[in-house]
């Protein structure tokens, strides 16, 4: 059976060429019941998905008969991870046998409860303590013991699901109410104000005071001075009725006596004068400045020792008055509610059902997370960790976006197998999980959908990889292209490419044995751009004389030559035509703009891609770090790597450099992925997770920016 499409449009995602098609446009389940279609983001994947769900246009032929989007019941879509918001359905299209779990309820009631109490403890922070931000400096004055819960819940950017509720009962638990002492509410006022901080703590580390007989003139000094600066017009005294008074002379004088009283004091009174006694306002409950220009005066520590004490008197009441907030937070009702879910979360049902089998061991065993069932009105709900699971929104699930992305997928893999559509299509399964979850949910593709026919859409090669381990060549592999101006379409795999693409030993053999020669179109671009993979291997054979050889090729600030045609043989143990000594000056002098053909690309399509976007890659690294050396002059003993002679080059901090460094750090092209092959030498990827049209547009960017230079 074959899939023949003959139209798919959704506005203008699809290019002309989907319009009428007449060519690639087969997808063939004659053989197999699993196709992949591979394509780099970008491509069109999710919109062709939407269109087989009938939300855009497709016409096409199938067993003999035509199906359009108005008349087709061929597919059942599971999408990719960013629409599957909610699993739909009901527990029965899951086969899903019958137990009992309430534990959800006891949950859902712990997070309602507990969200009301850290907004209540927020908003009582803020308002009566003035304690908003993770910064304040009345931290200093709180129990170490309380600031992380603290400044949980006073970070804006934090949720109540962000604390550990059993962090916060032990925190609570060791707390006791204490006695709140009778206060001065503006004094209390003015010591957790935020401008007032830096005063208390200066006060705080008075040790001694020196006796200045003077020091409470200053104030009268400045007093007279604002009276003179006022009333500076006048040449009668209004207090004392004397004529002829010169003010500007009075004024002089004043700030001269003023300016010798403060002279002759020690640096501490000085400090305590301008750290302290200038900085009070006009609310002064503490009487701080009158307080301070007596103990000078009569050089008395024991009157600014009265003042630390009340001071500190008041310090001790902001705590007690937090730790009484944090004490009062948690009912008895909420403690005894939340030890009964945690004795209620660790019962495990026994589950026999094969399917029931499948979800303990597949989601239960490998997230740490327990599925459970609940007849509520005569119907099976499904639980997870005492929650429903079914139709609620992703967001409100307690899981983490991997956990949740695993579950839902496991779910849609469940209720496919048991639905009557005939064709299963998968939209992006594996790309947000590791390897263990990627190599059983192909598993689960594999076994539970064996009935039906399967189509997935994807960008990872790893998911082909393990479907060959699983499926070993039973599946399909089409390449799905959608750009203006080029070989559009399902471009069908063969076999030789594919077992390339998923076998770097096949990938090695393919080289050693020489065969790759008769397919190659240009020797010379066809070994510059085997550099980054070369050096990649390298660093596996443990051939280092080799690797620093490539490394020399592998930065644009290099000048040394090598030997290349002699490293191939060395490495593949074969010859290439004609010889290779190069250094980076070759590898520039290319024109990038116009690769087209490496390696004969009816033959091995993918391959040449590969090999045209690999150098493509390692032209604009070299380029990039060739223009920054030279013209910023970086010292590349020091700074070597390209990130470093990015951030050296703009290294003064200026809008314009930030720009320039985001600009070259957000290239795809110029990150070390791209470029080099040392954590995995799989050649195909990522050079084939970019389109022609993305890859294209950024090359020219960054050309662009470094002719600017």
């Amino acid at each position: 059976m074959q899939l023949e499409f003959l139209k798919l449009k959704k506005e203008n995602i699809f290019c002309e060429d989907f319009i009428d098609m007449d060519k690639n446009n087969i997808i063939d389940f004659i053989n197999t019941n699993i196709n992949v279609l591979y394509a780099p983001n970008g491509v069109g994947k999710s919109s062709f998905c939407k269109i087989l769900d009938k939300q855009g246009e497709f016409l096409l032929n199938y067993n003999g008969n035509q199906y359009s989007n108005n008349s087709c019941n061929l597919f059942h879509i599971i999408n990719d991870q960013n629409s599957r918001n909610i699993i739909k359905g009901k527990a029965r299209d899951f086969l899903l046998g019958d137990n009992i779990a309430k534990e959800y309820e006891l949950k859902e009631w712990i997070d309602d409860k507990f969200d009301d109490v850290y907004k209540n403890l927020k908003s009582s922070l803020k308002t009566n303590m003035n304690l908003s931000k993770i910064s304040d400096n009345k931290f200093s004055w709180i129990d170490k013991s309380l600031h992380n819960i603290l400044k949980k819940i006073v970070n804006v950017k934090s949720k109540s699901t962000e604390i550990d509720i059993d962090d916060y009962i032990n925190s609570i638990q060791n707390l006791k109410e204490e006695k709140i002492d009778e206060h001065n509410s503006e004094k209390f006022k003015y010591i957790i104000s935020d401008g007032n901080y830096e005063i208390i703590d200066r006060i705080r580390r008075i040790s001694d005071v020196k006796e200045s007989n003077d020091f409470s003139k200053i104030e009268q000094y400045d007093d007279a001075i604002i009276i003179l600066n006022k009333y500076n017009e006048l040449d009668n005294c209004i207090v004392c009725d004397n004529d002829n008074i010169n003010s500007k002379e009075l004024l002089e004088k004043k700030n001269i006596k003023k300016a010798e009283i403060i002279n002759n004091l020690d640096d501490d009174t000085k400090s305590i004068l301008t750290e302290i006694i200038n900085k009070i306002g006009e609310s002064d409950p503490f009487n701080i400045k009158d307080t301070l220009t007596r103990a000078i005066s009569y050089g008395s520590i024991e009157i600014i020792s009265n003042l630390i004490k009340e001071i500190e008197t008041y310090i001790d009441i902001y705590k007690t008055v937090i730790n009484n907030l944090l004490f009062s937070s948690l009912s008895k009702e909420f403690v005894d509610k939340y030890i009964e879910y945690k004795e209620m979360s660790t019962k495990e049902l026994n589950i026999t059902d094969e399917d029931l089998m499948f979800i303990e061991e597949f989601i239960e065993k490998n997230i740490n997370k327990s599925i459970k069932l609940q007849r509520l009105n005569n119907k099976i709900v499904i639980t997870l960790d005492s929650e429903d699971l079914i139709g609620v929104e992703r967001e409100n699930l307690k899981l983490s976006s991997g956990e949740q992305n695993f579950i839902s997928l496991t779910f849609e893999l469940l209720k496919a197998k048991n639905v009557e559509n005939e064709i299963i299509v998968i939209d992006d399964p594996i790309s947000s999980f590791d390897s263990i979850f990627k190599n059983k949910l192909v598993y689960a593709i594999v076994k539970f959908l064996q009935k039906k026919k399967v189509l997935i859409l994807t960008h990872n090669i790893d998911l082909i990889r393990l479907m060959e381990y699983q499926n070993k060549n039973n599946f399909n592999i089409y390449l799905f292209n959608n750009f203006e101006g080029q070989e559009n379409g399902f471009i069908n795999v063969n076999q030789n490419e594919k077992n390339l693409l998923i076998s770097i030993p096949d990938f090695l053999e393919f080289i050693r044995s020489n065969k790759i020669v008769e397919f190659v179109k240009d020797e010379r671009l066809y070994i510059y751009s085997l550099i980054p993979f070369m050096r990649g291997y390298v660093k596996y054979t443990g051939d280092k004389i080799i690797k620093d050889q490539l490394t020399k090729l592998m930065h644009g600030y290099e000048i040394e030559q090598v030997d290349l045609g002699q490293i191939y043989s060395s490495l593949f143990k074969n010859k290439l035509k004609n010889s290779y000594t190069i250094d980076v000056s070759d590898i520039l002098n290319l024109d990038i703009s116009n690769l087209n053909e490496i390696i004969d690309k009816n033959e091995y399509p993918i391959l040449n891609k590969v090999l045209c976007n690999n150098l493509t890659y390692l032209y604009l690294r070299l380029k990039t770090e060739k223009i920054l050396v030279d013209k910023y002059n970086i010292n590349t003993h020091r700074y070597d790597q390209l990130s470093s002679i990015i951030s050296q080059s703009f290294k003064e901090e200026t809008i314009e450099n930030s720009k320039m460094k985001i600009f070259f750090y957000s290239k795809k092209t110029l990150l070390n992925e791209f470029n080099h092959f040392e954590g995995n030498i799989n050649i195909f990827q990522p050079a084939i997770d970019i389109s022609e049209n993305i890859l294209t547009k950024e090359r020219n960017e960054i050309l662009d920016k470094l002719s600017n230079l």
